[in-house]
């Protein structure tokens, strides 16, 4: 990045948290951080979902302090990975 450059400088993205279940009478939980907007996670219209759309999404938030706050309220080990 340029020393010079004009404008507002470039920001960090934000991450979002996503914990997501993969089947409606699953109790096992999932958690991912992406770094999509909310919007595009949410939205099911787009040709290359995010998530796949028969997964229930528990909670979605931004930041990632919420990562270790999810992790132990629904018992999570792992974080999946999110293209």
């Amino acid at each position: 990045m340029k020393n010079n450059m004009r404008g507002r400088p470039l920001e960090d993205k934000l991450k979002v948290v996503v914990v997501y279940k993969k089947r409606k009478n699953l109790t096992k939980h999932f958690i991912s951080v992406t770094e999509h907007d909310v919007d595009s996670v949410l939205n099911t219209k787009r040709k290359r979902l995010v998530l796949p759309q028969d997964y229930e999404i528990v909670e979605i938030g931004i930041g990632g302090s919420l990562l270790e706050v999810w992790q132990k309220k629904y018992e999570i080990k792992n974080i999946t990975p999110m293209p």
